[in-house]
């Protein structure tokens, strides 16, 4: 059935969650009927294998195709939440979110394949510091396998950013964080902003590989942005994230040091067309952001910085032996009142993002392949 989003679903309180064990997944889509009508059968299936009452909601980014016809026809409690317009992924998330009537949330793309035993490891945990679980991405033979992965038991792991692609979150939570930064729409690095800040909030996000999927990356991106408009959003948004989160000490480094360097090897290596336009765009966002958009100064006094998270370290549960500082007893105060351990984690997550998450020359590469 499709719908329009409720005139107060932006004002609806953290805690008045109507359901009490049941689960919401929210699919942002944006003419994407063919990739619904072989994802939403699975997702449905998955569903009702785990025993879980549940709902679906596909959030319509202002589709021209048959989007709601793909909806309404499903055997299931599912509902069409339709934009007037393409508001970019965060925008999408956060208002299916805030539709949702349970409290825990399957955020999923529409591109995933997921087979019927993958969300029940996701449904498992119950721990009061945790804001979302999710899913590992593998070959589609893989995925829907029977077979357990070797070593799965003991190898589940933690991560900063938030796996928005397939993951079962909190709801309250992620509304009391407000939610997806739109500072960073239409999409890219709001995964990793959100992340830092449930890091500071004490939360904690886990890997569990015992669930697989299959995702067809970016099959909705790269049809609505060139690979230069793409590369120029994606840095764009990775100046705003340091800039609203590095300590002074590591922003002035990066402004002094890193960001001329990264310009001038742009223009010698690619003529100026990517961190030139991305530098200039978040230069405009600092002083007028998108509608609806927080600036990223006020975003940075209002959230705080990395230091935050100094002596913390992602900790695994329930088993993990790699590496991972052993979780405190009951009872145990910790003074910087989030995860324990060692700062390595932190060092780890600044120079990755001052490294562009990786190498970027093999990014570029993989994305050109698409």
């Amino acid at each position: 059935m499709a719908s329009e989003p409720r005139p107060d679903a932006g004002q609806r309180g953290v805690g008045e969650t109507p359901g009490s064990a049941g689960l919401s997944v929210v699919m942002p889509t944006w003419n994407g009927a063919p990739l619904l009508r072989e994802s939403l059968p699975l997702i449905i299936a998955a569903c009702e294998a785990a025993g879980v009452p549940y709902e679906i909601l596909v959030v319509d980014n202002g589709s021209e195709d048959e989007t709601p016809e793909v909806v309404a026809a499903l055997d299931a409690p599912a509902r069409c939440i339709r934009l007037d317009r393409n508001y970019g992924y965060a925008y999408a998330c956060n208002a299916g979110i805030r539709e949702a009537r349970e409290p825990r949330v399957l955020l999923i793309n529409n591109d995933i394949l997921a087979p019927p035993h993958f969300l029940a490891p996701l449904l498992e945990w119950d721990r009061d510091d945790l804001f979302a679980v999710d899913s590992v991405m593998v070959s589609r033979e893989e995925a829907f396998s029977q077979d357990a992965p070797a070593g799965a038991a003991t190898s589940r792991r933690a991560q900063i950013g938030v796996p928005s692609h397939c993951c079962v979150l909190d709801r309250d939570r992620f509304l009391a964080l407000g939610g997806f930064d739109l500072l960073f729409s239409p999409a890219m690095w709001e995964e990793m902003d959100l992340g830092a800040r449930i890091w500071r909030s004490g939360g904690r996000i886990v890997t569990d590989p015992r669930s697989r999927v299959f995702h067809y990356t970016r099959a909705t991106i790269k049809r609505v942005f060139s690979y230069v408009e793409y590369e120029r959003i994606y840095h764009r948004h990775r100046l705003l994230f340091l800039w609203k989160h590095l300590p002074p000490r590591l922003l002035f480094r990066h402004l002094l040091l890193r960001l001329p360097l990264d310009c001038a090897s742009d223009v010698l290596t690619r003529g100026g067309w990517v961190m030139t336009p991305a530098l200039l765009g978040a230069i405009g966002r600092l002083g007028a952001p998108s509608p609806g958009a927080p600036r990223a100064a006020a975003a940075r006094a209002r959230y705080g910085m990395l230091p935050a998270i100094r002596g913390r370290r992602p900790t695994c549960c329930h088993g993990c032996e790699r590496a991972c500082a052993p979780a405190p007893e009951d009872g145990a105060q910790r003074r910087d009142g989030g995860l324990p351990g060692a700062g390595r984690a932190r060092a780890a997550f600044l120079s990755r993002a001052a490294r562009d998450v990786g190498n970027n020359s093999s990014r570029s590469a993989a994305s050109r392949g698409e």
